[in-house]
């Protein structure tokens, strides 16, 4: 009998090319309601695409994390992090730094034409139409090769209003014990 496993090393090497990765961006839909609202599906591994996506935006930080109670910074979760700032998997590894943060900010002015989403979606491969001019809502249509990575269900919408901004984290781990 065979057996085989992930190592921390090799998910390292993963969380530094997802770092590196330029082709990320988020996306926002799911303007509908909920069937029942506060109660959302749950998020299903095999989805395709993002429903009713209304448009892309850029990340506003990208960087390699590992957990600690003393971190220098704290996800809206609750929990605290340190970022790391190395490309060495070899360093990486000692402090367990297979976590990548995805961080994005969505302001009003940028969706006006919608009032609440319930679902976001990091997405890889993207290719965008006359390139990236600003961290502004990149339309539907100027994006290519969209391929959604991580899909992430709220409890409840999104409500937008005047003067707010959205921070969406996301951490995306790459090895399980």
């Amino acid at each position: 009998m065979q057996t085989s496993t992930n190592t921390i090393l090799g998910a390292c090497q993963q969380a530094i090319r997802y770092l590196n990765d330029q082709s990320l961006l988020l996306g926002v839909g799911n303007t509908s309601r909920w069937m029942v609202e506060g109660s959302p599906p749950s998020a299903d591994a095999s989805a395709l695409f993002l429903p009713e996506l209304v448009g892309y935006f850029p990340m506003r930080r990208q960087s390699v994390i590992y957990p600690h109670p003393n971190g220098n910074f704290e996800l809206s979760s609750g929990e605290r992090y340190f970022e790391v700032d190395s490309d060495d998997p070899y360093e990486l590894a000692q402090v367990g730094g297979f976590r990548v943060l995805i961080e994005g900010v969505i302001l009003h002015e940028q969706l006006r034409s919608i009032n609440a989403y319930r679902s976001v979606g990091v997405f890889t491969g993207c290719r965008i139409a006359d390139g990236l001019d600003s961290y502004d809502l990149i339309e539907t249509r100027r994006v290519t090769g969209a391929v959604l990575d991580h899909l992430i269900h709220l409890e409840r919408p999104f409500v937008r209003a005047p003067g707010v901004e959205h921070v969406i984290q996301v951490v995306k781990t790459f090895y399980r014990s």
